[in-house]
Protein backbone atom coordinates (compact mmCIF):
# COMPACT_ATOMS: atom_id res chain seq x y z
CA UNK A 1 0.00 0.00 0.00
CA UNK A 2 1.60 3.42 -1.12
CA UNK A 3 -0.14 6.56 -0.01
CA UNK A 4 0.44 9.25 -2.14
CA UNK A 5 -0.45 9.06 -5.64
CA UNK A 6 2.48 11.70 -6.43
CA UNK A 7 5.71 11.29 -8.96
CA UNK A 8 7.35 8.90 -5.95
CA UNK A 9 4.16 7.16 -5.08
CA UNK A 10 3.74 6.08 -8.84
CA UNK A 11 7.27 5.53 -9.13
CA UNK A 12 7.19 3.12 -6.52
CA UNK A 13 4.47 1.55 -7.64
CA UNK A 14 5.52 0.85 -10.66
CA UNK A 15 8.95 -0.86 -9.49
CA UNK A 16 6.93 -2.78 -7.44
CA UNK A 17 4.64 -3.92 -10.06
CA UNK A 18 7.07 -4.90 -12.51
CA UNK A 19 8.82 -7.44 -9.80
CA UNK A 20 5.57 -9.29 -9.55
CA UNK A 21 4.00 -7.30 -6.58
CA UNK A 22 0.69 -6.41 -5.70
CA UNK A 23 0.36 -2.36 -5.21
CA UNK A 24 -2.17 -0.37 -3.93
CA UNK A 25 -1.73 3.30 -4.13
CA UNK A 26 -3.96 5.75 -2.21
CA UNK A 27 -4.51 9.32 -3.51
CA UNK A 28 -6.64 11.82 -2.33
CA UNK A 29 -6.52 13.92 -5.29
CA UNK A 30 -8.35 13.08 -8.18
CA UNK A 31 -7.00 11.51 -11.71
CA UNK A 32 -7.81 14.94 -13.63
CA UNK A 33 -3.99 15.26 -15.12
CA UNK A 34 -5.40 15.53 -18.52
CA UNK A 35 -7.10 18.89 -17.51
CA UNK A 36 -6.31 22.08 -20.27
CA UNK A 37 -4.93 24.12 -16.94
CA UNK A 38 -2.55 20.94 -15.64
CA UNK A 39 -1.74 20.16 -19.82
CA UNK A 40 -0.32 24.01 -20.60
CA UNK A 41 1.96 26.10 -18.44
CA UNK A 42 0.40 29.28 -18.74
CA UNK A 43 -2.40 26.91 -16.81
CA UNK A 44 -0.39 27.13 -13.98
CA UNK A 45 -2.14 30.41 -12.71
CA UNK A 46 -5.27 28.50 -12.54
CA UNK A 47 -4.11 25.94 -10.59
CA UNK A 48 -3.56 27.73 -7.57
CA UNK A 49 -5.66 27.81 -5.03
CA UNK A 50 -8.16 25.74 -6.62
CA UNK A 51 -9.02 22.14 -6.44
CA UNK A 52 -5.85 20.76 -7.59
CA UNK A 53 -3.54 22.42 -5.12
CA UNK A 54 -3.51 21.35 -1.37
CA UNK A 55 -3.11 25.14 -0.42
CA UNK A 56 -0.25 24.83 2.18
CA UNK A 57 1.17 28.03 3.63
CA UNK A 58 4.33 28.49 5.55
CA UNK A 59 4.23 29.59 9.05
CA UNK A 60 5.03 33.51 9.49
CA UNK A 61 8.18 33.53 8.32
CA UNK A 62 11.04 35.77 10.52
CA UNK A 63 12.47 36.90 7.33
CA UNK A 64 9.09 38.22 5.61
CA UNK A 65 8.14 40.39 8.80
CA UNK A 66 5.97 37.14 9.79
CA UNK A 67 4.05 36.71 5.97
CA UNK A 68 3.13 33.22 4.86
CA UNK A 69 3.85 31.96 2.33
CA UNK A 70 1.72 30.22 -0.35
CA UNK A 71 3.21 26.58 -1.04
CA UNK A 72 1.85 25.02 -4.36
CA UNK A 73 1.18 21.35 -3.84
CA UNK A 74 -0.33 19.24 -6.42
CA UNK A 75 -3.79 17.51 -5.28
CA UNK A 76 -3.90 15.23 -8.79
CA UNK A 77 -2.60 12.10 -9.38
CA UNK A 78 1.19 12.67 -10.16
CA UNK A 79 1.10 15.47 -7.58
CA UNK A 80 2.95 18.45 -7.50
CA UNK A 81 4.78 17.05 -10.73
CA UNK A 82 1.48 18.01 -12.45
CA UNK A 83 1.32 21.76 -11.38
CA UNK A 84 5.04 23.07 -11.26
CA UNK A 85 5.05 23.87 -15.16
CA UNK A 86 8.81 22.34 -14.67
CA UNK A 87 10.13 25.77 -13.62
CA UNK A 88 13.70 26.29 -12.69
CA UNK A 89 16.36 29.09 -12.06
CA UNK A 90 19.77 28.55 -12.87
CA UNK A 91 21.62 31.12 -10.14
CA UNK A 92 24.23 33.23 -10.94
CA UNK A 93 27.83 33.19 -10.17
CA UNK A 94 26.83 36.59 -7.71
CA UNK A 95 24.37 34.17 -6.12
CA UNK A 96 26.54 31.58 -4.91
CA UNK A 97 28.72 34.18 -4.04
CA UNK A 98 26.39 35.53 -1.58
CA UNK A 99 25.55 32.32 -0.33
CA UNK A 100 28.84 31.03 0.53
CA UNK A 101 28.40 28.27 -1.23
Amino acid sequence: IIAGGGLAGCLLADRLSLAGKKVLVLEAGSPDYNTMFIRIPAGILRLFRSKYDWQHETGGEKACHGRNIFLQRGKVLGGSSCTNVCLHHRGSAQDYNDWAV
